[in-house]
């Protein structure tokens, strides 16, 4: 311990993990038919978490999609719009509240999914009053994302807003597109479309009778918004019949709290055998009679016996009898092999011999008859 009675080594401290996260938002307008598709669309783009817009599914309750997501999601009505928020298998077990605001919006401590599509004109002012009584009631330390189908176009020129359009969006901006930057510039909001240089196929999010738009957006917090790598639109993703899904690639940092240190299992307290020399005697020598003591000065050999067993043990020692078999046998093949070359030998000196007389003309002409 150091002079103020600290550990040496320093305190222990919260470590921050950044994990890499896909956020995803889809009008998706009915999830009648559609869940499946849904479910199959978000694990191939390993999506976490998607904003749902006119889920048109009466109730606030949480229903399970397949691919290991699940569906929290608010509607009054199945003619009403509803929203959800989609999570997958890893991240739901960390969802701790989930506020169900309107039929228009939804929050959770993850993401906020807004959709203010299909909602008659007089509820825009209590929509924009509870979408900005819910922001301002985040915590600063918190991280916010907000993802949705606005129904405005923000266009692609900036329009004095510097800090929250990045000037890479899509057409020209209307009223709603107005009012979205209005509202990002007095939250303090980036909307990601803008600030990620795309083609026109993944910035397009709604497709209807010809024409284009750009109306769903992601917006983060401006402090948050170094943790955001990319923004596109999946283009050939065709799970609602006008809107595209809309991904958000971010690295969010997750505070782990180390783990206080225990002990494992229950184990022998070997260590004090030195202060009992008898019993460590005693023992060393009861283990040595019952196990067996190895010879030394031998050939190493690294044997794994975790996998031995009986058939092992029979086929190993059916292949050393037949190799003690063969040792036994290589002499007598060998003394074979000698035998027909010296007989061999012994043959043909002999028709040498007969060759060099003065017969030997005439057996050679034997010799070459026999062989035609």
């Amino acid at each position: 311990r150091n002079e103020r009675g600290l550990p040496a080594q320093g305190r222990r401290r919260l470590k921050k993990l950044a994990k890499r996260m896909w956020l995803a938002t889809i009008n998706i307008g009915t999830m009648t038919g559609r869940s499946r598709e849904l479910a199959n669309s978000l694990k191939e783009r390993k999506v976490d978490v998607a904003c749902v817009q006119e889920t048109k599914w009466a109730g606030a309750k949480s229903r399970e999609i397949g691919e290991g997501y699940k569906l929290i999601y608010h509607c009054k009505k199945t003619t009403q719009n509803g929203v959800g928020v989609v999570v997958s298998q890893w991240i739901r077990d960390t969802v701790t509240e989930v506020a169900q605001i309107t039929g228009c919006l939804m929050s959770t401590i993850i993401s906020m999914g807004t959709s203010t599509a299909g909602c008659p004109d007089e509820e825009k002012e209590k929509f924009c009053h509870e979408l900005e009584t819910h922001v301002q009631a985040i915590d600063d330390s918190e991280n916010l994302f907000i993802g949705g189908d606005l129904n405005g176009h923000v266009g692609r020129a900036k329009d004095n807003f510097d800090c929250n359009h990045g000037g890479e969006g899509h057409g020209n901006c209307n009223e709603g597109g107005t009012w979205i930057l209005e509202h990002a510039e007095a939250w303090d909001l980036a909307i990601t479309n803008t600030f990620f240089k795309k083609g026109e196929s993944h910035l397009i999010t709604h497709y209807s009778g010809g024409q284009t738009s750009q109306i769903d957006y992601w917006m983060v917090g401006r402090q948050d918004f170094k943790m955001v790598t990319d923004t596109k639109v999946i283009p050939y993703n065709s799970i609602a019949p006008q809107h595209r899904l809309l991904v958000l690639d971010a690295k969010v940092h997750l505070v782990q709290t180390p783990a206080r240190p225990t002990t494992k299992i229950e184990r022998i307290k070997w260590w004090k055998l030195p202060a009992r020399n008898d019993l460590a005697e005693r023992f060393k020598t009861c283990t040595a009679t019952t196990l067996g003591t190895t010879k030394p000065n031998q050939r190493f050999i690294d044997k794994q016996t975790w996998w031995w067993n009986d058939d092992v043990q029979q086929a190993t020692k059916s292949k050393k009898d037949a190799y003690k078999t063969w040792r036994q046998t290589k002499p007598l093949k060998s003394t074979a092999k000698h035998t027909v070359a010296t007989s061999k030998a012994a043959h043909y000196q002999d028709l040498y011999d007969q060759l060099d007389t003065p017969g030997g003309a005439n057996k050679i002409y034997k010799l070459a008859r026999a062989r035609d």
